[in-house]
């Protein structure tokens, strides 16, 4: 993505909520600031009784930057998942062996007897 031109991004923003206030006639517009919690946004809507909890506040810069994060890390871990269980699955079938005790020699570097031998004495 081009990185963002910030004047260019808020000129474009003012132009934008001047041609709203242009089309939109006043009766049917709010001009609302989150800050002002509940009550103008009651009114406007005609809500009699207003929630008692506090406005909720999760656009923050932190809460976007973890959405952002976690909109492309989980897709990616699950497709990995995925490949890793289709993988394994095709490797089991042409080998017969499985994946996870290759995975645990190779990682360890313990031969498998050897590693179920330190789990029999480790239990007892």
């Amino acid at each position: 993505m081009p990185y963002p031109d910030k004047s260019r991004s808020i000129s474009s923003y003012k132009e934008h909520n001047e041609r709203v206030r242009e089309v939109i006639p006043s009766d049917r517009l709010l001009v609302y600031d989150v800050r002002q919690g509940w009550e103008p946004l009651c009114n406007f809507l005609d809500v009699d009784e207003c929630p008692d909890i506090p406005f909720p506040k999760t656009n923050s810069a932190l809460f976007c930057k973890i959405q952002t994060v976690s909109s492309v890390l989980i897709p990616v871990i699950i497709i990995f998942f995925v490949l890793y269980k289709i993988l394994s699955f095709g490797y089991e079938r042409v080998t017969g062996q499985k994946v996870r005790p290759l995975i645990w020699r190779r990682l360890t570097g313990i031969p498998m007897f050897m590693s179920k031998t330190i789990l029999r004495q480790k239990i007892k």
